[in-house]
């Protein structure tokens, strides 16, 4: 509302006894006085501001007409003619209180905060005992986040009218402004216990329960109740949505939170690999001939030994047994193998003009070929036995099997 009315709240006129301004003017000003209060009770407010030009053009100094004709421009929309229409009943009439208070509302319409406050502040000094001037100023202090002020305000608001619902709701954003969620709810809730289709408390705490404390039910059934008023709010569209998309969000069902499973990383070499806590067989590709064999590397997922050299048809020249190496149990976390003595293997076949020549230092240096003198009776060396690095293997050419740990996984 713009303006204050006896039967109600808002911003309403205060008007002089129109039959006191009739009786001094012609009968033209007066007529098109009465048929623009009658058009702008109506709703009517173009028609109403032809009217009332009308009458200020032949009332010119009469500071209700001009405030009648800014009212008018107020409610059609037209800020900037209401404005210039309030000042010249101002102009004509300072202390006409009607206007003050209807060029307060103005400035609170145009967020101006501090503008309109100093008008309800002339307006309550002169009628204290007016509660539309202390929700007023009230609301004018809480836009200039004069809490303290805004509060005092709305506080004599309650006490000249008692259980007004106005001043509760006022008190309830008050509360919103200093992060009292709790609070202001009880506010908005005794407003709505004394009128329980007072829309504005029901839009705040729709708000607050949401947004503060996390009551998304109890936001959504006081969304639904401002829907259902009569008539529509003018943004009804607006929180129509808000309640559509939270009423989605509750009608959602509850997922688990999703856990990726823990996927062994992949190990070079399983071939068939099993459930965490098996044993794995490990494919170890046989070495080639001409490649001697490196030295088995250790690490604590897994284990790789080379495969057992193929038997030589020819009688290999003699080298030193390699003591077996301990099988691996699944007792073992980590596998070791001694470091003495270094196992190299011969190639499968010997040429038969050279030889190779041996020394028993720690480092084996490459084999150096040297010529070799025929001999009519030569006498055939002792044949060697190749070392198995893993007792109980199976034959040569089958792949070894050994226990692997998995990621994650401890033997004891």
């Amino acid at each position: 509302m713009l303006a204050t009315k006896n039967r109600g709240g808002g911003c309403a006129i205060l008007c002089v006894a129109l039959a006191v301004i009739v009786a001094g003017c012609t009968p033209a000003g007066p007529r098109a006085l009465l048929d623009g209060k009658r058009l702008l009770d109506d709703g009517s407010y173009e028609q109403a501001v032809e009217k009332f030009k009308v009458a200020t053009s032949l009332l010119n100094t009469n500071a209700q007409a001009w405030n009648y004709l800014g009212l008018a421009y107020h409610r059609a929309g037209q800020t900037s003619n209401a404005e210039t229409a309030y000042q010249k009943a101002l102009d004509f009439n300072r202390d006409l209180l009607e206007a003050r208070f209807n060029l307060g509302c103005l400035w609170l319409d145009l967020n101006k905060p501090e503008l309109a406050r100093a008008e309800f502040t002339s307006y309550t000094l002169r009628r204290g005992n007016a509660v539309e001037g202390w929700l007023k100023l009230g609301t004018a202090q809480l836009r200039a986040r004069e809490l303290a002020s805004a509060e005092k305000s709305f506080r004599e608001a309650l006490r000249i009218g008692q259980n007004k619902v106005e001043a509760l709701n006022g008190l309830g954003l008050v509360q919103v402004q200093r992060n009292r969620a709790r609070d202001a709810a009880q506010y908005f809730h005794a407003a709505l216990k004394q009128q329980p289709d007072y829309g504005p408390a029901l839009l705040n705490l729709a708000t607050v329960s949401q947004q503060y404390l996390n009551d998304r039910p109890g936001a959504l059934q006081k969304y639904r109740e401002y829907l259902a008023l009569k008539p529509r709010p003018a943004d009804w569209a607006a929180v129509g949505a808000v309640a559509q998309a939270l009423e989605q969000q509750l009608a959602a069902p509850s997922r688990p939170p999703a856990t990726n499973p823990v996927v062994p990383a992949p190990v070079a070499g399983i071939t068939n690999v099993t459930k965490p806590g098996t044993a794995a067989v490990v494919q170890v590709p046989p070495a080639k001939a001409e490649v001697p064999a490196k030295k088995a590397e250790v690490s604590p997922k897994k284990v790789e030994t080379p495969p057992p050299a193929k038997t030589d048809p020819q009688p290999p020249i003699a080298k030193p047994v390699a003591q077996p190496v301990p099988a691996l149990t699944a007792a073992v976390e980590v596998v070791t193998l001694p470091p003495e003595p270094v196992i190299k293997t011969a190639p499968d076949i010997l040429p038969t003009n050279t030889t190779v020549t041996k020394e028993r230092s720690n480092s084996v240096p490459p084999p150096v070929s040297t010529p070799v003198v025929p001999m009519e009776n030569p006498t055939p060396e002792k044949q060697g036995v190749l070392p198995r690095l893993i007792p109980d293997s199976p034959e040569a050419g089958s792949p070894a099997t050994v226990i692997t740990a998995y990621p994650g996984q401890r033997y004891v």
